[in-house]
């Protein structure tokens, strides 16, 4: 209002600072309480003017990380009770929680680590402080580095390293438990004693890249901080094909890669992905007790163990390790090198580790997530059969990658962790992720760590690429409900799940990984077809190849167009689209088909099997077959009378048409869909209907030909090939009527079809009869539609 605009009247009480505006007292309490609280903090004499104030002197509860606490005006320090800039806690009142708080710094107290209480000190010249601000629990000490008490959760003071204590000696290393029995490793160095275990977690980091390598440095600046037991690293070892059987691109893209960081010299813990399941993953696991794995660094003795840890205080972690590209997706790979048996001889191990655990804490760590809001959405799989068993058991965290960002999830007491940042960009999200259930989502680059310091609580920290921690989350040991969810819950904002079996013009596909299209079912990823095409694969399931594309991740994002007749190299990640074969239009009378075997659209089916799915079935003259078929192919006859104009498909509107020598025309509408229509004789009605009646038109047929004769690029399926005039057999090269190359391409070929068996080759009689001219049928008598319907039996329906 004009009562509270800023004015340049110096009559008025208060001022800002460095500014000539000001405004009246009375309009203080019209401003809402963000703005108030801004402007205040920058009157003359506020907190915003203060001197960078002592750490130890700032309210813990404003603390976000070592150094650094929120502050009342907002600027990137994100949610949370705030102090002023003087380090002084704003209380709890409606001042003290900001949605969007800006970062304050402070000076840490140094003082020599000699004159610190030893029962206090940690790694790295770090000492726990009674104040708290993200130390962990443990004895404290005050500023000055006396012994102060037991605190749950203490600050972190700063001491020079000169005096320092010699560290206690070190624990007995974590133990091995793997099923079955694996090779026995190279013992890597014994972890430091602590009063926590502090695992780090990285997982899709093997791309070989600029931001691996920056993630990289990184991880080794919070290794040298808070000097782990050990690094998970959670699947995706090295892209895009794993270690193709060569110990060397291990070295290459891993130890190269890491262990240059003397802080990263650490036992690697690790587990299989889809990208290192593209080609033998043996080959990962038997570095484990290679001459090359220098140090025994890396640590990988079966595909799925466990690993024991303990404190000097007695919290005990059991870590379970599971390759769920076995578990869920049943690799080809995979099951060529262990079996059909390995995913069941995984799962009775796991379930026989849990429910032997004694653990305070129980962590499980795969490669592919139960929930997630990535573009990879929720594994069927893992959410029916792992999900169940962490909650039976009382596990509390899982922690997956394979997508590319950082996630909490937590959903009924169970902690759902997203660690898969260390290499690649996040992609769009699905967000299949249960409503409310998301207490963290980040998507740059980066890692997490897990600190386990009591029986009571762990801490879980979100790091960037530069190993700046971004939050700190504590968990609670409570383990979660143990009761299963017996159905998906409500998914937070994400696409629907889709079909769960793929079903294309209602044919069940066969060697289907994954479904990528959610109204049709037929453009999906193609299993265990490792360098074949997408033709070939849809023939499996007697479909035909729309289209074919080369795949990366799982899901379902197009990475290169391959078309229906190309593969790729020796990858299986096709990304196929099939169809059902088209067939050429029998031009009966609908009236004369079994009712029962009516589908639609001048559709019926007849009992060979070819698309239309399962039901009774008809001859292929129409009559009632008296058989029920699973997969019935489709037959076609014309819904309007016996004496009615047929046009040529040449002569619809393009937009009219549906397929199949179908267009939609106006009529009381019965299965061509919604779109544009044309009238009876193929001219634009111009008008759009939601449900559109079917019209059936003759498409100009060569039969002179065998199929032998025509030339290969231009034949589609079926006895089809492209023919340059144009109605409707769709893009690519042509040929003449007598099956020659016309060496163009063509967006929208016509149709010739020829004849498949023997060669047999239709009479220029018959020819007469079905209009090879370029005319127009018009006003086709009924005795010439038997005649017309005896040729395409005999020409091509064979």
């Amino acid at each position: 209002s004009s009562k509270c605009m800023l004015l340049f009247k110096p009559r008025l009480k208060y001022a800002l600072p460095g500014s000539k505006f000001s405004f009246e007292a009375a309009c203080i309490m019209r401003l809402t309480p963000h703005l108030l609280a801004v402007l205040l903090s920058l009157l003359p004499g506020s907190a915003n003017a203060a001197e960078e104030p002592d750490c130890a002197d700032v309210g813990p509860e404003c603390m976000v990380s070592e150094g650094t606490f929120r502050v009342n005006y907002g600027s990137g320090c994100g949610r949370g009770a705030v102090c002023r800039a003087d380090g002084t806690s704003t209380g709890n009142s409606w001042l003290g929680q900001y949605a969007s708080a800006g970062c304050g710094t402070c000076k840490k107290k140094t003082l020599s680590c000699g004159d610190v209480d030893s029962k206090c000190l940690m790694e790295g010249g770090k000492f726990r402080v009674s104040s708290g601000s993200g130390c962990g629990a443990g004895p404290a000490c005050t500023a000055d580095g006396a012994y102060d008490a037991e605190n749950k959760d203490a600050g972190c003071g700063v001491c020079t390293e000169s005096g320092v204590p010699s560290p206690p000696s070190p624990p007995t290393p974590p133990t091995t438990t793997p099923a079955p029995t694996p090779p026995s490793p190279p013992s890597p160095p014994s972890p430091p004693s602590s009063d926590c275990v502090d695992l780090l977690v990285i997982g899709d980091f093997g791309n070989k890249g600029s931001i691996q390598t920056e993630v990289a440095e990184g991880l080794a600046k919070v290794s040298a901080d808070r000097k782990p037991v050990g690094i998970a690293g959670i699947g995706d070892n090295i892209y895009p094909d794993g270690a193709e059987e060569k110990f060397d691109n291990i070295v290459k893209y891993w130890a190269d890669v890491y262990l240059e960081h003397s802080a990263l010299k650490r036992p690697w813990f690790l587990v299989m992905g889809n990208h290192d399941w593209r080609t033998d993953g043996r080959t990962q696991r038997d570095f484990t007790t290679n001459s090359k794995n220098e140090g025994g660094y890396w640590q990988m003795p079966n595909f799925w163990y466990k690993q024991s840890f303990a404190t000097d205080s007695g919290v005990t972690v059991d870590a379970f390790f599971i390759d769920t590209e076995i578990w869920a997706r049943s690799a080809s790979e995979a099951k060529k090198a262990l079996g059909d048996g390995a995913k069941d001889d995984q799962k009775d191990w796991l379930e026989s580790e849990l429910k032997k655990s004694k653990a305070d804490w129980k962590v499980a760590l795969g490669h592919h997530p139960i929930y997630t809001a990535g573009s990879h959405g929720i594994t069927t799989d893992l959410f029916e059969e792992l999900d169940p068993m962490l909650r039976e058991y009382g596990v509390q965290f899982y922690f997956a990658g394979h997508d590319h960002s950082k996630q909490l999830m937590q959903w009924r007491g169970l902690n759902y962790v997203i660690s898969g940042a260390g290499s690649k960009e996040a992609r769009e999200r699905l967000n299949e992720f249960p409503t409310g259930s998301m207490m963290v989502l980040r998507e740059d680059q980066g890692f997490t760590g897990l600190s386990f310091c009591s029986k009571q609580s762990a801490s879980l920290t979100f790091y960037n690429e530069k190993g700046s921690s971004q939050e700190v989350v504590e968990i609670s040991a409570t383990p979660p409900n143990p009761e299963p969810d017996r159905k998906k819950p409500d998914l937070g904002g994400g696409r629907p799940e889709g079909p769960k079996e793929a079903v294309c013009g209602g044919v069940d596909m066969m060697n289907v990984k994954k479904v990528c299209s959610f109204d049709s079912g037929c453009k999906v990823l193609a299993d265990e077809m490792r360098g074949k095409t997408c033709r070939e694969f849809c023939q499996r399931s007697n479909l035909d190849c729309a289209d074919g594309w080369e795949e990366e991740d799982n899901d379902c994002e197009e990475k290169k167009h391959l078309g229906c007749d190309t593969s790729y190299g020796s990858t299986s990640d096709l990304l196929c689209e099939c169809k059902r074969p088209e067939s050429t239009p029998d031009l009966r009378a609908c009236s004369a088909v079994a009712s029962g075997c009516r589908l639609g659209g001048g559709q019926f089916r007849i009992k060979q099997g070819g698309g239309c799915g399962p039901g009774p079935v008809c001859d292929t003259d129409g009559s009632d077959a008296k058989e029920v078929h699973k997969d019935a192919g489709c037959g076609f006859c014309r819904e309007d009378a016996a004496d009615a104009n047929i046009p040529f498909c040449d002569n619809m509107l393009s937009k009219c048409m549906a397929g199949n020598g179908i267009f939609r025309m106006e009529g009381s509408g019965s299965g061509c869909g919604a779109g544009p229509v044309c009238n009876e004789d193929g001219s634009d009605a111009k008008k759009e209907y939601k449900d559109a009646a079917c019209g059936v038109c003759r498409e100009k047929l060569a039969f002179a030909v065998m199929c032998t004769g025509v030339a290969p690029e231009c034949l589609t399926s079926d006895g089809r090939f492209r023919l340059g005039s144009g109605s409707g057999c769709g893009k690519g090269p042509v040929c003449d009527s007598d099956g020659k190359a016309l060496n163009k391409e063509s967006q929208d070929a016509g149709c010739g079809v020829c004849g498949q068996f023997g060669g047999t080759n239709v009479s220029s009689q018959q020819q007469d009869l079905i209009g090879v001219s370029s005319g127009r049928g018009v006003g086709v008598s009924s005795a010439m539609l038997v005649l017309v319907a005896v040729a395409a039996a005999v020409g091509f329906q064979q």
